[in-house]
């Protein structure tokens, strides 16, 4: 009878702990969905942030603009501010369209209802600011065509102003509440399936009264899955802060390196103004950092794409050599006599590319070859790996190496910096790009320092179908 009756216990008691442990294996599912997705969208809030700040700065620059070219005493005064004055207008037309689209990215990919409205309201939001500005835009456009300023235009000016400042607090204040609001709806959700576990708990405490050795048994198994999980939490939390802190780093150095050619071109215009230089040589200037601050700006947008997988490629089918000869034909203006760059290319080979984006990876593994190597020979080749249809292309130079406490993490954001010497400088990007082009292409690459001197970098790309075919026959 007892026999019978621990068996008819120890069964029912399996089943509940069976049901219990369905329960709790769905509530973790489905926890993890929802909250990923709240988190998603609330994580969502923070560029249109930032948009909002860009807007308001460029829309303050610009009426800035304006109300020096109120005052201007000359000519040049006066046209300098209408170009500042467009160059701002511009800013904030692209700065609330970057917001539109976000929005409506929004409401496209959110899953409830209640993060679509959110979507759609900052939608319409930046819809109203564009209007207020396109007015802001019309009355002042027209008193910079015409040359005509006056206390009547000012006051509109002003008024344009103000309305447009509260619609972008507005905007602000509204995304601030919806994120207020992403975050209590996690906490809420977090703390109501607590209190599910908790009750969870007390159920099977409850049952281990009567069935200590069988739910002991059970218990032990649990803890060990729950110390497995929570060094796995421990370790994704590790993860979660470095990325965190590299995010930081990022943004900080990247905000730098983004000022650091502002303050110079700041400084042509002045000595321009006061006739220490003539005009073409702060326009030549002014030109050479406006151009380093557009590929800085264009570096940064592409590890934006490669960090969230939207790095666009137009592949098409090339000769590799032509590519490689050309780039390098283009490098060797920028040569000094004691430098010299030769060629041993295998046999032309068509690979399906993206040129552009090979020609960028290019020049930048030479470029970096020529920045570390003041004398010797930079060697560039090919040949083909028949056993992964792979093309090989090997940069290799005479100049310093790669210290060896960076050359673990070569090909990341910014590793390179703080390593130049002062002739040597680079944003740090161009290694953590050349890696995610490769990649994009299906291919690896990789660096070594050679056994003598110098340093090695190798990047592989799958051949075009029709080389492989040609290759087996």
């Amino acid at each position: 009878m007892f026999g019978r009756t621990s068996f008819k216990i120890s069964g029912t008691v399996g089943i509940i702990i069976l049901l219990l442990g369905i329960t709790v294996l769905f509530g973790m599912y489905q926890m993890s969905k929802v909250s990923s997705e709240i988190v998603n969208i609330s994580e969502a809030y923070e560029p249109l942030q930032n948009i909002l700040g860009e807007i308001r700065y460029y829309q303050a620059a610009q009426v800035d603009s304006f109300e020096k070219a109120m005052i201007s005493h000359s000519r040049t005064d006066l046209d300098r501010a209408k170009e500042e004055f467009w160059s701002s207008n511009v800013l904030v037309k692209s700065n609330i369209q970057q917001g539109k689209n976000l929005a409506e990215t929004g409401y496209t990919v959110a899953t409830t209802e209640k993060a679509i409205s959110n979507f759609r309201t900052i939608h319409s939001n930046f819809v109203e600011l564009e209007k207020a500005h396109l007015e802001l835009e019309q009355i002042t456009k027209d008193a910079i065509s015409s040359d005509k300023y006056d206390q009547f235009v000012l006051g509109q000016v002003t008024a344009k102003k103000s309305h447009l400042q509260s619609k972008i607090d507005g905007t602000a204040d509204q995304i601030a509440r919806f994120n207020d609001q992403s975050i209590s709806a996690i906490e809420e959700y977090e703390r109501g399936w607590l209190y599910v576990q908790i009750g969870i708990i007390i159920t099977v405490g409850i049952i281990a009264l009567f069935m200590r050795q069988f739910i002991g048994q059970i218990n032990g198994d649990l803890k060990k899955e729950i110390d497995s999980k929570t060094e796995e939490l421990r370790e994704a939390n590790k993860k979660l802060q470095e990325i965190d802190r590299m995010k930081n780093e990022f943004i900080s150095i990247a905000s730098h390196e983004l000022k650091s050619p502002i303050q110079p071109i700041f400084g042509f215009a002045e000595l321009a103004q006061s006739g220490d230089i003539d005009q073409k040589e702060a326009w030549d200037g002014v030109t050479t950092l406006a151009k380093k601050l557009q590929d800085l700006a264009n570096d940064v947008l592409d590890v934006t794409r490669i960090e969230s997988n939207r790095l666009t490629l137009y592949q098409e089918k090339l000769p590799i050599n032509e590519i490689i000869k050309d780039t390098i034909n283009m490098m060797r203006k920028s040569l000094s006599k004691d430098l010299s760059i030769v060629e041993e290319l295998a046999d032309d080979a068509e690979v399906e590319v993206d040129r552009v984006r090979i020609e960028q990876v290019l020049r930048n593994l030479i470029g970096n070859a020529i920045k570390f190597t003041e004398k010797g020979i930079i060697r560039v080749k090919t040949h083909i790996d028949a056993r992964t249809a792979s093309l090989i292309v090997t940069i290799s130079d005479t100049g310093l190496g790669i210290p060896k406490e960076i050359l673990p993490n070569i090909f990341g954001k910014f590793v390179t910096k703080g390593h130049e010497r002062e002739n040597q400088s680079g944003n740090g990007l161009g290694l953590f790009l050349c890696k995610g082009i490769v990649e994009a292409h299906g291919g690896r690459i990789t660096a070594r320092n050679n056994a003598d001197r110098g340093a090695s970098f190798e990047f592989s790309l799958p051949l075009a179908k029709k080389t492989v075919e040609t290759m087996a026959n």
